[in-house]
């Protein structure tokens, strides 16, 4: 029985006889089998019976003429141990693909068989994304739920959704490395049922090739991506989200606002500080890395103590005098784990000083975490 992308059928193998090969593709057991179709559409192509299956079953997939049959791939027990079955595999574009249902040690049984769609096929099952992410998937067996056409107003084609909560900074999503179609990439806030676009890219990657979209996100704003492809182009993609913090190099720190918990991230923040290898030289590490910057600008002389305690990670922290950013090592303070692996500095602050507060990670490590001054 032939089947297309997103079918979902019931059968059963009870009253099955068995016509297949006497092994699977592993040389392991067959029962009774029946056989269905799919054509290749040069993307992968998962055939599933995990939901709805009530027997321990196999799938074997072939290529070929019914006597002359080529194993291409089989499973026994992906779903569940004595238990239903899933395959994946690289299609080729034309090529006529058998889908044998059969089962373990002549087991017999009913079962739903899926050519399955993607989990984020719909816009309501976006897939959440954080900076630095890199995701693979694909627009075979997608469905279109997203707008008739671009931002541009060009044609659009079978899409699947991400999305990713901005920082303040600009985040780049990118198709480029890893993609093997025509693809597209459309960048929406609002709910699904009324998106309002921000930015969209067809080809920035190469002519007819993969798409790039950056764009200024607001901190806290769900931003909505939508992987597609030009008029009705679908296939596999590799997409990375970067996000580099709002105050990831120090010309755009940020003020910090005393006596009050500043929460902030470092993820995707790149260095732009000098190496310190004086004060802030522990545990093999010289530099404070994947930092990000705030001033603080202190109206009274005396002691003042700015601390990351109860952040997520194992941070870094350095200070430095003003009133502008530093081009040398020249720290007044540093420190790696004072509290556990997270930092803290206490330095005698001058009156009416600007101070450069940078925060990043032993050895580059990054995360979430808390400034408190």
């Amino acid at each position: 029985i032939p089947l297309n992308c997103g079918d979902v059928v019931t059968g059963s193998t009870l009253i099955a006889t068995l016509d297949g090969p006497a092994t699977s593709c592993t040389g392991g057991s067959v029962a009774a089998d029946v056989w269905y179709s799919i054509t290749g559409n040069g993307s992968n192509i998962t055939a599933s019976l995990c939901t709805g299956t009530t027997y321990d079953s196999k799938l074997d997939i072939y290529t070929g003429a019914c006597g002359a049959l080529t194993s291409v791939v089989c499973d026994d027990d992906f779903c569940s141990f004595a238990g239903p079955s899933e395959v994946s595999w690289a299609s080729v574009a034309g090529t006529t693909y058998l889908i044998r249902v059969h089962g373990f040690a002549g087991l017999t049984g009913n079962f739903t068989l899926s050519i399955l769609r993607p989990t984020n096929d719909d816009c309501a099952n976006a897939i959440p994304l954080v900076c630095g992410d890199v995701v693979t998937g694909s627009t075979t067996c997608a469905t279109l739920d997203g707008p008739a056409t671009d931002c541009n107003g060009f044609s659009v084609a079978a899409d699947v959704w991400y999305s990713i909560t901005g920082n303040g900074g600009n985040i780049t999503a990118s198709l480029c490395t890893g993609t093997t179609y025509d693809s597209k990439i459309d960048i929406y806030t609002g709910t699904c049922g009324t998106l309002t676009s921000v930015v969209c890219d067809d080809d920035f990657c190469s002519f007819a090739g993969p798409s790039e979209v950056t764009w200024a996100s607001v901190a806290g704003t769900v931003y909505l991506i939508r992987v597609h492809g030009f008029a009705g182009a679908i296939g596999d993609f590799t997409l990375s989200v970067t996000a580099p913090p709002a105050n990831d190099l120090c010309s755009n720190a940020i003020a910090a606002t005393p006596n009050v918990v500043i929460p902030f991230s470092n993820l995707c923040a790149g260095t732009d500080g000098p190496d310190e290898p004086g004060l802030c030289s522990a545990f093999g590490d010289t530099n404070v890395q994947s930092d990000i910057w705030y001033t603080y600008f202190n109206v009274h002389s005396g002691n003042v103590t700015a601390s990351l305690c109860g952040s997520s990670y194992d941070t870094k922290m350095a200070v430095y005098e003003g009133p502008t950013c530093p081009a040398v090592a020249s720290a007044i303070d540093c420190n790696d784990d004072f509290c556990g692996l997270q930092s803290e500095v206490t330095f005698n602050a001058k009156c009416n000083t600007l101070y450069y507060i940078r925060i990043g990670g032993y050895l580059g490590t990054q995360g979430n975490g808390q400034l408190l001054i």
